[in-house]
């Protein structure tokens, strides 16, 4: 079962990785990732609970648990379409289009399967009998990589302490007048892999990321969002992830290209931004007068 992903969430925390380990060269045509993951997603509904995503598969969405086969850097949908191959169930095999990449428009970027979606599987144990673990080869503009994703290297799940505002109903709910905190927890393999990072963002809003091989630094993220950032009356996405890479290297014939295989835990939650209380008193208070006043004037019309 093949899943669309929403490219401001459910991918924030490879994506983020993406963008900070090499800057990308503007209007060139330039692969500068290649990547296989398989990641679990994490849904947090309050302080102290953290679900795999109740999300139930639908056309489109096959479940929280992920597979990605992915070529992704500038200006790449003429070239000719990558492929992958691996330990793949051969019972997906119309999912799996002999192994070709399709240029996905709205991520600008090559991805697995025949619609160009990658692949959610409804369980682990689907996820893991349709993709083994061991070496995924690509193959593009000529050139040849090779990735171990290997071990099953998942960490602890992220989980996050918010301050300024509170839960209600699975919701994290804050005044737009208040500043936001949001710290992770630890991720414990931090610095124990070929590489790790965690990343922590909000939609619309601050995002960081920890690369260990680049930034060393604590096993925990923390975000920072001034009072106003949101606006009153709409929902956000916020989420974080851990990932542990077992396999990263350069592609000397793509330029230097970064290639990885990572698995990653990755976790969301939503926002919901409500008006300022002075405000909201405010127009209840007027609200209230302005009833009072309009009583007053029909009891004056009746009473003449």
């Amino acid at each position: 079962m093949e899943r669309i992903m929403d490219g401001n969430g459910m991918r924030r925390g490879l994506v983020a990785v993406l963008l900070l380990v090499s800057a990308a060269t503007a209007n060139a045509q330039k692969v500068e990732y290649v990547y296989v993951t398989k990641a679990i997603s994490y849904l947090q509904t309050s302080a102290t609970d953290v679900v795999v995503d109740p999300a139930p598969p639908s056309p489109g969405y096959g479940g929280p648990y992920w597979f990605w086969a992915d070529v992704e850097g500038q200006n790449l949908e003429s070239i000719a379409p990558p492929t992958f191959s691996g330990p793949v169930n051969p019972a997906i095999s119309g999912w799996y289009n002999g192994g070709v990449l399709k240029y996905n428009q709205r991520d600008e970027k090559w991805r697995a399967g025949r619609p160009g979606n990658d692949f959610g599987a409804p369980t682990f144990d689907n996820l893991n009998s349709n993709f083994g673990n061991g070496t995924y080869s690509f193959s593009l503009l000529a050139t040849g990589v090779s990735l171990s994703l290997a071990g099953d290297l998942y960490g602890n799940t992220p989980k996050f302490t918010l301050t300024g505002g509170t839960w209600s109903g699975g919701i994290y709910v804050i005044d737009v007048a208040k500043p936001l905190t949001l710290t992770t927890n630890a991720y414990a393999g931090y610095g124990t892999h070929v590489d790790d990072f965690i990343t922590a963002w909000l939609e619309g809003g601050p995002s960081e990321v920890r690369l260990h091989s680049r930034d060393g630094g604590s096993n925990v993220v923390t975000l920072d969002v001034p009072a106003f950032t949101m606006v009153s009356g709409r929902t956000y996405r916020a989420g974080a992830a851990f990932g542990a890479i077992s396999d990263e290297k350069a592609i000397a014939g793509l330029d230097g290209a970064l290639a990885f295989a990572s698995y990653n835990n990755e976790l969301f939650f939503t926002i919901s931004a409500v008006p300022e209380l002075s405000t909201l008193f405010q127009s209840l208070l007027g609200t209230a007068l302005l009833g009072g006043w309009l009583g007053r004037q029909r009891a004056r019309s009746r009473s003449r």
